[in-house]
């Protein structure tokens, strides 16, 4: 089996760590895959990207397109023929936006986006939230991201301020997101450590951070926070866990499902004052978290994941039922 990646180009590492992982994973269990990244922004970079896609399509075939986030999906649905069959993977961010604080999943980007769930043959979502907000349950399925445990496994915390050369002393609140995107909320952080006020605590920003540094962040950091007003189904949450970190978070996404009761791991509300004692509690934990063992319980190894994903492409390819379309994310 052959199948084609359309997903965007434009991070600043390339292609999505998070997409490439998937796709190894893919390839262990014996599905070639290619990818065919989009570069460019606005409407004119996408139009130039869809004759692209047209004329690597005419040179090549695949058995599946899969398409990450609606705009991609939108490219491939252009540049395709009847067949092969594409699949479309909503990540959260292209299904809602944050306008002025507020999420919103009205604006033009999210209506575009929304349609493409008329023009594919399957979809998946990351969480149980975002199939609400579709109106296509027979063909949709949750199918979050999953994490390699390989990569993000717990390591010494010492080492890791050593090797980011940061203070072995202080407490350190880790914010992986950027803090100038209006969805990641930064602000209520800045807001809680203000109310905190000691001295023992470093609130730390890493962002931009190479991928390859983020499981030395996660073992170093005292608690990650975690304050996005929207998300699909947020990867660092699952690399926290991996690396048995304790997480402060708001409850978006599928983010209250993957920490459970994990202890050492808080939901918090959007107020200042609860996100602050949520931090404050994390840190009295002062241990690391059994989040690894929730991870594997779950079945959110990449491992794992693929393999449900290699039956979603099976099923498509030889028109069986795909059986678990309107999933609940608590069956998963």
């Amino acid at each position: 089996m052959t199948v084609l990646f359309v997903c965007s180009g434009n991070n600043r590492w390339g292609i999505s760590p998070t997409i490439m992982s998937q796709g190894d994973s893919l390839e262990k269990l014996g599905i070639n895959v290619e990818y065919f990244p989009v570069r460019g922004k606005g409407v004119a970079g996408y139009i130039q990207t869809v004759f692209r896609l047209k004329r690597f399509l005419h040179r090549n075939q695949f058995d599946l397109i899969h398409a990450h986030y609606g705009l991609c999906g939108w490219v491939a649905f252009l540049a395709k023929s009847n067949n092969p069959p594409l699949i479309l993977s909503y990540m959260g961010s292209d299904l809602f936006l944050v306008r002025g604080g507020k999420v919103s999943k009205n604006g033009v980007l999210g209506k575009l986006n929304r349609m493409m769930q008329y023009r594919v043959d399957h979809l998946i979502v990351k969480s149980a939230a975002m199939a609400e907000g579709l109106s296509r349950p027979e063909i949709t399925t949750v199918i979050p991201n999953g994490v390699d445990l390989d990569l993000f496994n717990p390591l010494p915390k010492e080492e890791c301020r050593k090797e980011l050369k940061l203070n072995l002393e202080k407490q350190i609140v880790l914010f992986l997101g950027n803090r100038s995107s209006p969805v990641k909320n930064f602000q209520l952080l800045e807001t809680a450590i203000g109310i905190i006020k000691t001295p023992e605590i470093e609130l730390l920003c890493p962002y931009p951070a190479s991928p390859t540094l983020i499981p030395f962040y996660l073992n170093a950091a005292d608690v990650l926070v975690q304050t996005s007003l929207s998300e699909g189904s947020p990867n660092i949450i699952k690399e926290a866990m991996a690396c048995n970190c304790p997480i402060v978070a708001t409850d978006v996404g599928d983010t209250q499902w993957v920490m459970g009761e994990t202890e050492g791991c808080h939901i918090t509300s959007f107020n200042p004052n609860d996100l602050a004692n949520k931090i404050k509690s994390a840190l009295t934990f002062g241990n690391r978290t059994n989040g690894r063992e929730r991870l594997r319980m779950l079945g959110l190894d990449v491992d794992t994941v693929a393999k449900r994903i290699r039956h979603l492409y099976e099923c498509l390819l030889y028109k069986e039922i795909v059986g678990e379309s309107q999933i609940s994310i608590t069956s998963l």
